[in-house]
């Protein structure tokens, strides 16, 4: 039967590793990149039996690309930090695995969306399938610094247990990783010489936002405005 390793890059993840890696504990080796964290991640992640290493951060592309390379498996199931592999995505893969032959070369995985502690049912990120369970004999991730993907020569089949993907808390952690992504897409623009009107900026971003979001989450944030402040100052 194969075996399998979990990868996932990492910088200051402490409050969402404990729940990845909880729900990687049946792969057969657990992987971790990090790129300088200022927190407790990297003992973390030991204590929880990943092996760790160092890469420094070049964008997203090249690090998962480093971290597949790490894996000691040929198949590589790739998480981000704040997701987690639900139970029957795990016994799906686990089943698929002591078949003899395996007909495809890698999988792509439904994710569902789970806002301020929601799954969202609707919107534009609900149920999107991701390239995340492969052999990494035939490819590994492209050189993207955002909006990476993994590039595979061969069959691509799907599977239907699914990624939960805890990406917001709340609001001001969605602004923050807004602002983080557009500082990696600006610079990665700049450094190809390539430019961009910045009234795209301004009108890309709210159309984004409400079709991503979706209606049940907004219905969420009218409820919470109305009980209480949607943001909290930073305590210093």
């Amino acid at each position: 039967m194969p075996k399998i390793s979990a990868v996932l890059i990492t910088l200051n993840e402490a409050l969402n590793l404990p729940r990845v890696l909880a729900s990687v504990q049946w792969c057969d080796e657990m992987v971790v990149v990090d790129s300088g964290s200022t927190d407790n991640t990297l003992a973390l992640a030991q204590s929880l039996g990943a092996k760790t290493f160092y890469n420094k951060f070049e964008g997203y592309g090249p690090q998962k690309h480093f971290a597949v390379s790490q894996a000691c498996h040929d198949w590589v199931l790739i998480v981000d930090a704040d997701e987690e592999v639900s139970p029957g995505l795990a016994q799906e893969i686990q089943a698929m695995m002591k078949n003899e032959t395996i007909a495809f070369q890698g999988f792509r995985l439904p994710r569902d969306f789970v806002f301020m502690g929601r799954v969202m049912r609707y919107g534009g990120l609900h149920g999107e399938m991701y390239l995340r369970l492969f052999n990494r004999k035939f490819g590994n991730f492209n050189d993207k610094k955002i909006h990476e993907s993994a590039i595979i020569e061969g069959k691509i089949g799907r599977l239907k247990g699914r990624l939960m993907h805890y990406s917001y808390r709340h609001l001001e952690d969605y602004f923050q990783k807004y602002n983080h992504y557009t500082s990696l897409a600006a610079r990665d623009l700049h450094q190809k010489g390539k430019k961009t009107a910045p009234w795209k900026i301004y009108l890309r971003f709210p159309f984004t936002f409400f079709n991503c979001i979706s209606c049940g989450a907004l219905s969420w944030m009218a409820f919470r405005a109305l009980s209480g402040p949607l943001f909290r100052p930073p305590t210093r």
